[in-house]
């Protein structure tokens, strides 16, 4: 966290206490972001909180001067083009970020020199370059956390005392006291890539929690970054209710090193905000809603929806052979890598839609959002990153009423049937149209073929779930009127 950074968040905590007490606030800020240094998915629900409460936030715009009028103080802004404007207040509070004040230590008596942004360098056990000399808190660096530097006394004296002590920055948590609240710690999506890993992340909202139902407090989510090849978590980031709270659970997972299996099989109490990963997943695979909005339970609880199915339905092969995480772009990234000869284990291979034969068992993917993707090409650019994409199972292939039936869902929701309409181009294979072809069709930006025993062409007519729906269904329509 630079000094910066630190002075924006600074800045909206208290706004957001001060409009809550009932005084007007205007936030004036210099750069183009109202909160630097966070995601815009993280930072888009405190803002919005904010101006739906009344506190204007002007972005762009850096004070260039007050002048006193009575009671009143008139403070003057200028944008990069020149722009000024004038906002009539009764206080101003400054924050423009801190600096260590090393400067008067007379550090030269004892050998010590800051480093250009006047902080003392430390290792591990918090000794200066003099080693007799030990520095912590503000003074040792970024981040400038109250609770990071308690850490770094407390290592620093059991280091003087002779005690075995070291620091380790990978599970330094920091909050932001807005509504909602932010909390993150360890890394993110982005640093987990730089730093070697290839990071799988999943995500909650809020709205699935049923005590954030009940406290009334449902905007924000929870996302976990963990490694894609050992499980281990990595970090997270939390926006909602109790964040400041809630970040130090993903936190004491990274100190313990536990996995998303570990996190997975914790049971958390009904009435926590935490989200409960196990119940994310039962839920999501057992529950689908067939014609008529009949029930039926899946068998496995432990993978995402589609793959559920196949598993279930169709009697796929090894489980091992699937990435277990509740965000589609896996599996797509998985295929990805399988296609350019890696992923050997991978049960999917990655082709662009028309390209090879669609078959049952197939996954049809498409992009959502802000995440326009048309091919393998723009996906592969971006491997790794999030995008919110969304596959489907296909369950059977109309060629003659160039028609593709679908399975999928999501981790809120249950899983539903869809009928996909399709067309086969010159020197192509079947596929979904698109919207170029029909507005407000889904483009299939990722076919990706099963590569185990293939599923047989009728397997969704076999289905016993679909079998089950057809004798339920007919018994009701047997059954004698009661009236």
């Amino acid at each position: 966290m630079n000094n910066r950074h630190d002075a924006s968040l600074q800045t909206k905590r208290f706004a957001d206490r001060r409009h809550q007490a009932g005084t007007d606030v205007v936030v004036v800020e210099m750069l183009d972001e109202a909160l630097t240094g966070f995601d815009d998915d993280l930072a888009t629900p405190v803002v919005d909180r904010m101006e739906s409460l009344g506190v204007e936030i002007h972005l762009g715009e850096s004070a260039s001067g007050w002048e006193k009028e009575g009671e009143k103080i008139a403070v003057t802004t200028k944008t990069e083009d020149g722009e000024e404007t004038s906002y009539d207040c009764e206080k101003v509070l400054v924050a423009v970020g801190r600096k260590p004040v090393t400067d008067t230590l007379n550090l030269d008596s004892v050998g010590l020199e800051p480093d250009e942004n006047g902080f003392l360098p430390i290792d591990d056990r918090a000794r200066t370059d003099v080693e007799h000399v030990f520095a912590v808190g503000d003074v040792a660096g970024e981040p400038m956390l109250a609770h990071k530097g308690m850490k770094e006394g407390h290592v620093a004296a059991e280091v003087i005392a002779g005690e075995p002590a070291a620091l380790d920055y990978q599970a330094v948590p920091m909050a932001v006291f807005t509504e909602p609240e932010i909390g993150t710690v360890g890394m993110t999506a982005d640093e987990a890539t730089e730093a070697g890993f290839e990071p799988v992340i999943g995500e909650m909202p809020f709205r699935a929690s049923g005590r954030a139902l009940t406290m009334g407090e449902t905007d924000g989510f929870v996302r976990v970054i963990a490694d894609g090849e050992s499980g281990f978590v990595l970090g997270g980031q939390i926006v909602g209710p109790e964040a400041s709270e809630l970040i130090a659970e993903i936190g004491l997972a990274i100190e313990l090193g536990a996995t998303l299996e570990d996190v997975a099989a914790t049971i958390a109490g009904y009435w926590s905000a935490t989200p409960d990963a196990a119940r994310i997943l039962n839920g999501q695979n057992r529950a689908w809603n067939g014609p008529g909005g009949d029930a039926v339970n899946w068998l496995q609880p432990w993978s995402a929806a589609f793959i559920s199915w196949v598993m279930c339905e169709a009697g796929l092969g090894d489980a091992n052979q699937f990435e277990r995480d509740v965000s589609h772009r896996v599996y797509v990234d998985q295929a990805i890598r399988a296609r350019d000869g890696g992923a050997p284990q991978a049960a999917f291979v990655a082709y662009d839609a028309g390209e090879v034969q669609i078959e049952p068992g197939d996954l049809l993917c498409n992009a959502r959002g802000q995440a326009p993707y048309r091919n393998l090409a723009d996906r592969r650019e971006e491997r790794g990153r999030f995008a919110p994409t969304h596959c489907d199972v296909v369950v059977k292939v109309d060629a003659i009423g160039q028609r593709i039936l679908v399975i999928g869902g999501n981790v809120e929701q249950s899983v539903s049937l869809t009928i996909l309409p399709a067309v086969q181009e010159d020197g192509q294979h079947l596929r979904p149209v698109d919207q170029t072809m029909i507005d407000g069709a889904r483009t299939v930006f990722a076919h990706l073929k099963l590569r185990a025993d293939p599923v047989e062409a009728n397997v969704l007519d076999n289905s016993p779930t679909i079998q089950a729906l057809a004798n339920l269904r007919a018994k009701t329509e047997t059954a004698p009127d009661r009236q």
